[in-house]
């Protein structure tokens, strides 16, 4: 048999009825447990709900901010269509002048042109592309000229160059010493 104590609020009620120790019932303490987990939900329950609540106003806030973003990025979108429009019609116009600048090009630097870059580039790249072919290509030597004969042996038709001159100077002193030996 279990002795049931009434429970009181008052800490010298329950000192006095028990002699200083509070008993309580499994019934009364499952109850008192019952009633703090319910506190406790509330609590977090209004919590959570308080949160979501200024989630929700944040969000319409921010929404209001996006919109308001958005409807400047569509007034730049429109303000910025004719300049697009103007480009691609460059890039047209540029189009065969490129294709051609890539053509004649050696066929070992064509493949060096990005065919999917746009036109400055292309072009900033044909630029570079044409120098290098220039500097690849061999110099140009001059057409042969007939050599004239004389008594001594064939002659070039040219007059002799500087070098040319000085090689037979010298040529000439040396004999000159020579002879005088």
């Amino acid at each position: 048999m279990t002795t049931e104590q009434p429970i009181s609020d008052t800490p010298e009620s329950q000192d006095a009825t028990n002699g200083g120790e509070a008993r309580f019932t499994q019934a009364d303490v499952d109850r008192l447990i019952k009633d703090r987990l319910d506190r406790e939900r509330r609590k977090s329950h209004e919590a959570t709900e308080k949160a979501r609540q200024e989630a929700e106003a944040k969000g319409l806030q921010e929404q209001g901010k996006f919109k308001e973003l958005a409807d400047q990025l569509a007034a730049k979108v429109t303000e910025l269509t004719p300049y697009q429009e103007r480009i691609t019609a460059y890039d047209a116009a540029l189009k065969p002048h490129i294709d051609d600048r890539i053509k004649a090009l050696p066929e070992a630097l064509r493949d060096l042109v990005d065919s999917d870059a746009d036109a400055l580039t292309m072009l900033d790249t044909l630029a570079k592309l044409e120098t290098a072919a220039r500097k690849l290509q061999p110099a140009e030597t001059p057409p042969a000229q007939p050599l004239r004969s004389t008594a001594r042996g064939p002659v070039n038709n040219q007059a002799p160059a500087a070098g040319a001159a000085l090689a037979s100077d010298i040529l000439l002193e040396k004999r000159a010493r020579m002879g005088s030996l």
